[in-house]
């Protein structure tokens, strides 16, 4: 399954640890000075939506943690998120509130992660994911948010002899760091149909529950600590 990611990941970057730098441009702000007003933001008391960049930092180092760029309060053109330590975490466009053209996600060892093509919102084209030791983990073609091809790799450059998808159809294996599994999924015409993951300590999740299409997913960081849960309704994702 696609890395978070990128992915809810990147409103959910933005909404902890703002500092309050010394801004005299009216066109650039701080995040958590802007107002969410359904789905657009806004700087308080004012009525038309915020057109400029708003920035995040890390508290309490004031090192630059993001920068959001908007037009009429949607994300518009580059977003960027970093590590504490500079490295860039994550960058990605969008266009008019949508996530457009290439996303890209590093580990904080400067390794590429994941990378991505989006249209309307919905991965279309070639995706792929690395392991932190830099071997290739993940190869997949998407169509209009449809997965239709895999492959999978092992961390030690062993091909999985179970993920079989083609032509949307199919089974995926998807591994962590240290060989074990992460997750099983069945697809159909490239929706997920069925899910099953695992803790890192190898305790079967007792939350995801995908079943004809429908239920919840939902993945772990290395350290056992929840990272993203994700709700799936006819197969496709959908926002809570």
């Amino acid at each position: 399954m696609m890395k978070a990611t990128l992915f809810a990941l990147f409103v959910a970057l933005l909404m902890v640890g703002c500092g309050e730098p010394d801004l005299s441009d009216p066109d650039v702000v701080t995040w958590s000075k802007l107002q969410d007003r359904n789905g657009t933001m806004h700087m308080p008391y004012e009525e038309t939506p915020f057109t400029g960049r708003a920035l995040d930092y890390y508290i309490p180092s004031g090192h630059r943690k993001a920068e959001v760029n908007l037009k009429d309060g949607k994300q518009n053109g580059l977003t960027a998120g970093w590590y504490e330590n500079g490295q860039k975490e994550w960058e990605a466009n969008w266009e008019d509130g949508k996530r457009d053209g290439l996303t890209t996600q590093w580990y904080e060892n400067g390794q590429k992660e994941w990378e991505g093509n989006w249209r309307d919102s919905k991965t279309d084209g070639l995706t792929t994911e690395w392991y932190e030791n830099g071997q290739k983990s993940f190869e997949a073609n998407w169509k209009d948010g449809k997965l239709m091809s895999a492959v999978q790799w092992k961390r030690n450059g062993e091909k999985c002899p179970v993920t079989n998808v083609k032509d949307g159809n199919g089974f995926a294996v998807r591994y962590n760091e240290d060989g074990t599994e992460n997750s099983r999924e069945t697809f159909k015409d490239g929706k997920l149909m069925y899910a099953v993951t695992w803790k890192p300590n190898g305790e079967k999740c007792p939350v995801t529950n995908v079943k004809d299409g429908n239920g919840v997913v939902v993945q772990y960081n290395e350290d056992g600590t929840e990272s993203l849960r994700l709700t799936y309704k006819d197969g496709e994702l959908v926002k809570d």
